[in-house]
């Protein structure tokens, strides 16, 4: 048997990795009966797992009715069987795991994580109730709302939030304080702080404020000396009579560096004028300057010795200065996240949590000190074989995880296999770690047992768009070297490396007949329109032309970078084809992340909007809102904006809102969340609203799931929203004709007959400067990990390794997204540009203007254009697949409260026919210790109906009951206004408690009432006897007393 059991399949674009995976997963599944079960393929997306799996079962599906094709003819070739044999192994086989499919372990990564997680909850002293969360943001909301609630008291955390706040504000960033600390605590759940967590929830509270004034001392320092010498060079040049001026290139000259070191500019950096002029080479003054005399005088004089003794002590301490200073701007944010680190373990240890970050660090320890066979009998699954795809997207935990299982399985003659692509590799942001690919995984396993296997035929694209990305990836890692770091540094010759395997075949049959198109502008920005206006108007007629050549809608992906992009887009669509300048025949359809995002839908925009008015009655913004978008969206009022938002100024808005909403909304308010949800629905008829049907049914489910996780009141879920209303959105079905908006990662994987890029200006390194967590051996610093915040200044400090290295990598994640995009197209491809700026535009012009580019014929640098191969193709169309679907004709509500009642006490409620006068006379006299005034009976009224869980027949009973008890006008005087009323307020005694039902008090004199539900009893009049006195020694001289017999309606006095 080979030593070579460890296969790693490097697969460029569309080379057939799904493929690929699929006929090695049969080749292993089609061994013997019932092996499927010990073979584990692992990939990253729900979306992938459901591909996978869906072409195994196809596959088998096919071979197991002789419908054979080239992989059939691989597998059989592999197996040694005969076509009859290996049809019956593979309608056997789809048998076995269709009818044993929780053991066909196809899944993504996190999903056996939480299945080994699981498996030791025990171990890990999880409660049974435990939960593994995904979802980040309600822990973020509470954690740093925990921290905030600090401020007051700690006044060590309320300057590092004022720190934190200006600098934000410094920035531009956004002024929301809480939203930007919920941002920076994204980095507790990051790869790179779960490895140092417990270092850096270990340091003593102390070491920041240490550490803030070790850095102070080097900096105060530094600076004090060079103010020193600079104020020392400015006192000598006085005494001579000189100014800077006077000196070789005047006051931007040789001289110029006492000003930059003084303190109020801080520049220390000698110029190359200055070191010239101290060494020999260079002039102090010009030849013609008549201070010439004065000038050598002034510095033999001590000036000379002085700008000496600046530049030395500059080089010998300019290093640990810099250090220091980077150290400190980002202090509070190491205090910050040590105290939010904190914050996350009593959270979980208080609610039962695990977090889904924290499997894979789990899984690597518990690994490593238990054998492997242990782990698979606890998770009750023994695998022999591994699958992972997509391996340039797993991390450096996952992989750690992932490798003694894989290294079991190796020992034991069994094959495993990995598939990914660096060049794809856009994730990193997530965890992913590429140089695994690269590099690491080869080592970890052994160059001796590993096998590399290139998959180097395109079979996506066509033959031009192949041989564009050949030609121009070839030379693009130097134009990027060129334009962002080094083409001779040693360090950024990674890029070179990882796209040297970039070159991909052309199948025969598509170089029979070449065809494909590429299309790539530059625009300059004009004084009439900019680049990115010029774009909006080209790209409508653009997608004309495409509808002429015959390309179906939803074969064209328009890719952006962010979201907001690709907003821009479907605003620069919609309004040109509200213009009246769209030609008739023609569509502009498009869905994208904005179109399909809850918030975008007028019939969830009503319900949030009702929900935040429930939560505060008095704001008007709100209710504004809700007005507007309920006659626009519901009424389809042509009231002008102002008018309703003129209704709420002068409190006459009630009229634009449905009645019954005011009329409910007491009761509203002690509904279940989702019951309140699904009322809201029902009374603002936004189930009316057509359209809308998918996007409140994905509501209602997320309503549904946060009910069941969390505290189900609406303040939580507002809050909620909040952070994840720019994140939720519907599903929709691939086959809609409509263009794709996409966002370059969400296209990853995927392929469209046109592809559109219409803003190819991403930057080349870091748009936001992310935070690094470094160490070093060099005194003072040498405290452990530190975070520091990217930036070019971290060059000339101690860590600056560790910047060039973070450096490098921005660079190549932004050369892979120009590789994600430029191999998504399946025939044609379209790309808009900036012309000379500094961004991805710049580097892709400078591979095309490179005279060894193979296809530099085609670029024309006079109009700015490159065009390969025939722009008037036409596609051939392709018969529409009929898909049978149930269409929702409406959407169902109904009031549950009608057909199942649920009692909220052990009492039964009797019937109109018996009218039990012990049970309704219990639930009037509730009702009425609920009635302060008679203005109350209705929301008391509304408060019964939900306690007691009654039907509306009841509801009407009991509101007959009421008002012909009120009605008596013995009664009736003591619910008007001007009594301080007390309800079953107790009565305290030395010995005892007791609870008159209604007390009454004006002006020093005492009303005493008792209700009574069955008949008149001597005991009653004892007992208010005994209430009266008890007032009297309370100090009320004038008490009255009064028993009311409810189910005779009639009043006794006492």
């Amino acid at each position: 048997m080979s030593q070579e059991n460890f296969i790693i399949y490097r697969s460029s674009a569309g080379s057939g990795k799904t493929y690929t995976l699929t006929k090695e997963y049969l080749k292993l599944a089609l061994k013997r009966p019932k092996y499927y079960r010990h073979i584990l393929a692992v990939t990253f997306t729900n979306k992938a797992m459901q591909e996978m799996k869906n072409r195994i079962i196809q596959k088998l599906d096919e071979f197991g009715q002789g419908e054979f094709d080239e992989m059939a003819g691989e597998l059989m070739s592999y197996s040694g069987l005969e076509p009859a044999d290996f049809e019956s192994r593979c309608r056997n086989l789809l048998t076995e795991i269709l009818h044993g499919y929780s053991h066909f372990s196809v899944s993504t990564i996190d999903t056996f994580f939480q299945k080994v997680i699981r498996s030791f909850a025990k171990e890990l002293g999880l409660a049974g109730s435990y939960r593994l969360e995904l979802d980040y943001d309600l822990i973020l909301i509470q954690i740093v709302d925990d921290l905030l609630l600090e401020v007051t008291d700690n006044k060590q955390i309320r300057n590092w939030l004022i720190r934190f706040a200006r600098e934000n504000l410094q920035e531009g960033n956004n002024w929301d304080v809480r939203k930007n600390i919920r941002q920076l605590a994204q980095e507790i759940f990051a790869e790179n702080f779960k490895s140092i967590e417990d270092e850096i929830a270990a340091q003593e509270k102390s070491l920041t404020k240490q550490l803030k004034k070790e850095m102070d001392e080097i900096i105060y320092s530094f600076e004090g000396k060079m103010d020193n010498i600079g104020r020392q060079g400015f006192e000598l040049l006085e005494k001579y009579g000189l100014e800077i001026g006077d000196f070789f290139r005047g006051a931007k000259g040789v001289m110029f560096h006492l000003c930059k070191i003084r303190s109020d500019r801080k520049e220390y950096t000698a110029t190359p004028t200055l070191i010239s002029a101290l060494d020999g080479t260079g002039n102090w003054y010009s030849k013609t300057s008549k201070k010439a005399q004065a000038i050598d005088t002034a510095l033999q004089g001590g000036l000379e010795n002085l700008l000496a003794e600046s530049v030395e002590y500059c080089d010998k301490h300019f290093k640990i200065y810099t250090t220091a200073l980077q150290i400190k701007k980002f202090i509070y944010g190491y205090g910050l996240l040590a105290d939010l680190t904190r914050k996350l373990r009593d959270y979980k240890k208080e609610n039962d949590v695990m977090l889904i970050s924290d499997a894979t660090r789990f899984l690597k320890e518990l690994i490593r000190d238990s054998d492997t066979p242990f782990v698979y009998e606890k998770v009750g699954s023994f695998y022999n074989h591994y699958l992972i795809d997509e391996f340039q997207d797993t991390s450096g935990f996952q992989w750690d995880s992932f490798r003694p299982l894989v290294e079991d399985s190796l020992a034991q003659g069994y094959k495993n296999l990995v598939v990914g692509d660096i060049k794809q590799s856009i994730y990193r942001w997530r965890g992913g770690d590429w140089d695994l690919l690269l590099n690491k995984i080869e080592n970890d396993i052994g160059r001796e047992r590993t096998k590399n296997e290139a998959l180097d035929t395109n079979f996506r694209s066509e033959a031009n768009i192949i041989q564009f990305n050949n030609s121009l990836f070839k030379l693009i890692p130097s134009a990027m070297m060129r334009e962002g770091g080094s083409v001779q540094a040693k360090e950024w010759q990674i890029l070179r490396e990882v796209y040297e395997d970039t070159y991909q075949k052309i199948s025969e049959r598509k170089l029979v007949n070449p065809s494909g198109y590429v299309n790539i502008t530059f625009l300059k920005d004009e004084d009439s329109s900019s680049w990115k206006e010029q774009v909006s108007e080209r790209l409508p007629v653009l997608i004309e032309e495409l509808q002429d050549k015959g390309v179906p809608l939803k074969d064209i992906a328009i890719l952006v970078r962010r979201n907001r992009e690709g907003k821009d887009v479907a605003d620069y669509l919609t309004a040109y084809q509200q213009s009246g300048s769209s030609k008739a025949g023609y569509r502009y359809d498009v869905v994208s992340n904005e179109s399909l995002f809850l918030s975008a839908s007028p019939a969830v925009r009503i319900i949030i909007a009702t929900l935040k008015h429930l939560h505060d009655k008095k704001d008007k913004v709100v209710i504004a809102e809700l007005v507007y978008e309920y006659q626009k969206a519901i009424k389809k009022t042509e009231t002008a904006p102002s008018q309703l938002f003129q209704s709420v100024s002068i409190n006459d808005y009630k009229k634009y809102l449905p009645a019954p909403f005011f009329d409910e909304q007491y009761r509203l308010l002690y509904l279940p969340f989702y019951e309140l949800v699904e009322t809201i629905i029902y009374i603002f008829e936004v189930n009316s609203l057509a359209g809308q049907y998918a996007y409140l049914q994905t509501f209602q489910d997320l309503v549904l799931k946060f009910s069941q996780n969390e505290k189900g009141d609406i303040d939580s879920f507002l809050e909620w929203w909040e952070e994840r209303a720019s994140k939720e959105s519907i599903k929709v079905a691939d086959d809609l004709d409509a263009m794709r908006i996409l966002t370059i990662h969400k296209a990853k994987g995927l392929e469209y007959k046109s592809v559109l890029v219409p803003f190819c200006d991403w930057e080349i390194d870091h748009q936001r400067s992310p935070i690094l967590w470094s160490k070093t051996d060099k005194k003072p610093f040498d405290v452990g990990h530190l975070p520091l915040k990217y930036k070019k200044d971290l060059a000339d400090t101690y860590y600056e390794a560790t910047y060039e290295d973070e450096k490098i990598k921005a660079h190549l994640d932004n050369l892979n997204l120009l590789y994600v995009v430029f191999t998504r197209a399946i025939h044609n491809l379209w790309v808009f540009a900036p012309d000379h700026k500094k961004c991805i535009a710049k580097v892709l012009r400078s591979a095309l203007d490179d005279s060894d580019f193979e296809l530099f014929e085609y670029w024309n640098s006079q109009k700015n254009l490159f065009e390969y191969g025939e722009r008037n193709f036409q596609i051939a169309a392709e018969q529409a697949r009929q898909i049978s679907g149930i269409e929702l004709k409406e959407y169902r509500h109904f009031n549950w409260r009608n057909r199942i009642t649920v009692k909220k006490s052990g009492e039964g409620f009797a019937g109109s026919e018996t009218r039990s006068k012990i049970n309704y006379g219990i639930l009037i006299h509730r009702l009425l210790s609920k009635i302060v005034t008679l203005k109350d009976r209705k929301q008391a009224m509304e408060a019964l109906y939900y306690e007691e869980g009654l039907n509306q027949d009841q509801k009407i009973e009991i509101e007959t009951l009421i008002s012909e008890l009120l009605a008596n006008q013995d009664a009736k005087a003591w619910f008007e206004d001007g009594w301080t009323v007390l309800n079953e307020m107790p009565i305290l005694t030395p010995t005892d408690e007791y609870r008159p039902d209604r007390v009454l008090i004006r002006e020093g004199e005492a009303v005493i009432i008792d209700y009574k539900t069955g008949r008149e009893k001597s005991v009653d009049t004892k007992q208010m006897e005994h209430y009266k006195q008890l007032l009297l020694e309370m100090g009320y001289t004038k008490t009255e007393g009064y028993l009311w017999y409810l189910g005779e309606n009639r009043v006794a006095r006492v």
